[in-house]
């Protein structure tokens, strides 16, 4: 007898309990449970296909739906890159604010600054965001998640001003606000 549940996740770690009674095998987000012996133990079956249907729902409910964009600081001194992971909502109006006043740079390594660049295109999950500031990947700073609530971050930046001096402001404002 095979019984098939659809998943998205699961802990293979739970399934352990089982092994010995049910073949399991997984394929393209197909669970298969095949009986290894011929008793045809329905209530174990049952058991089994309740005990696993109620671990995938728990798992997919306990899944974060927040939203996260990176602004990425690269620095010319230190020749590292860093990653602040920023809540996307309600952060919304100054994250855009913020992107529009860094698109408005054409950034490059200019001695001791560091260029700013907010990715608004591409989400990341809260988990990868937690994920990201366990990389030991740096020597000087690590990555960093933000949950709260993003102040909007006026950069002052002119028309009249030049490349090089609105990098400068960037750099004054960012480099203290992160």
């Amino acid at each position: 007898m095979t019984i098939i549940i659809k998943y998205k996740t699961l802990s293979i770690l739970y399934l352990t309990n089982y092994i010995n009674h049910i073949n399991i095998y997984l394929k393209e987000h197909t669970l298969y449970l095949k009986m290894t012996d011929h008793k045809n133990d329905q209530t174990l079956i049952n058991l089994v296909v309740k005990d696993l249907k109620d671990s995938i729902t728990q798992e997919e409910n306990t899944e974060s739906s927040n939203k996260y964009v990176v602004l990425m600081e690269t620095s010319g001194e230190e020749c590292e890159s860093w990653y602040y992971c920023i809540k996307y909502d309600g952060n919304e109006k100054n994250l855009e604010y913020l992107h529009k006043q860094l698109e408005s740079i054409d950034w490059y390594i200019l001695d001791d600054l560091s260029t700013f660049d907010l990715d608004l295109d591409h989400f990341i999950s809260e988990k990868t965001a937690k994920e990201l500031t366990k990389l030991e990947l740096n020597h000087y700073f690590h990555h960093r998640k933000f949950d709260g609530v993003l102040d909007k971050i006026e950069l002052n930046l002119r028309n009249k001003d030049e490349n090089e001096k609105k990098m400068v402001k960037v750099f004054d404002i960012l480099g203290q606000v992160f």
